[in-house]
């Protein structure tokens, strides 16, 4: 299936499929992702996701695992409210996080998508896991392995802009950890938070060091996606 995502988008000319969705979530349930997801099986989704995102990287599609680090208890629709989540760590680690540590396995040519739901039982803040620098460094990073780039999901979002603006979320998930911002769909808005991260470089809210740091897993993924390998 993977093999074949990547041919359609390929030929389309896209270099990065966000997918595949790793959240776990019974097919016949209420739950928002249902029907979006490989099943309720951690073992079963760690497979399929696995090799669902090798097909894409085996032509140069950079996949993207989503929504750390777990989205499948949601029954409301973070598109258009907040959700919230209070499994303890143990409860997810034994459950949530097994695709995502498998996938984590792919290195650095993958991306992973955080939620914007808030994990009370994980961070006990009350952020959502896009501004939870907890989840994005001491979990995804340190406990999981990932080396890929770090994203958020669509900060035009209910469950992230009801508390703060676009521009000012996309800035809190740079210094929390995130690596890229989605905006998707306003061109103002885009604009606005490009000069926003730029005057908080200069003024020192995100640090330089910390750009420049993880700048380069960006590079990695450019470089892999648009290097010939008929001349490696």
């Amino acid at each position: 299936y993977g093999h074949y995502t990547r041919q359609l988008l390929k030929e389309l000319g896209f270099n990065l499929n966000l997918a595949p969705v790793l959240d776990l979530a019974d097919f016949n349930s209420n739950r928002f992702i249902a029907l979006r997801s490989f099943g309720n099986d951690p073992q079963k989704t760690s497979h399929n996701g696995y090799a669902y995102s090798q097909g894409l990287i085996s032509q140069k599609i950079i996949p993207t695992a989503k929504h750390f680090p777990g989205l499948g208890s949601a029954v409301l629709d973070p598109h258009s409210t907040v959700v919230s989540n209070a499994a303890t760590m143990d409860e997810f680690e034994e459950h949530d996080l097994v695709p995502f540590r498998e996938f984590s396995k792919l290195g650095a040519n993958a991306a992973v998508m955080m939620s914007h739901m808030v994990y009370k039982g994980l961070d006990s803040s009350g952020s959502p896991a896009s501004f939870s620098k907890f989840l994005m460094d001491d979990v995804l990073r340190k406990r999981i392995g990932f080396q890929g780039v770090i994203v958020t999901d669509d900060l035009h979002m209910k469950a992230s802009s009801s508390s703060v603006s676009p521009s000012e979320a996309a800035l809190k998930s740079l210094v929390a950890g995130s690596d890229l911002v989605m905006l998707s769909w306003s061109f103002t808005e885009q604009r606005k938070t490009f000069e926003r991260v730029k005057s908080a470089i200069l003024k020192k809210e995100l640090s330089l060091v910390y750009v420049n740091t993880n700048f380069p897993l960006i590079l990695t993924l450019k470089k892999f996606v648009y290097t010939d390998p008929s001349q490696n």
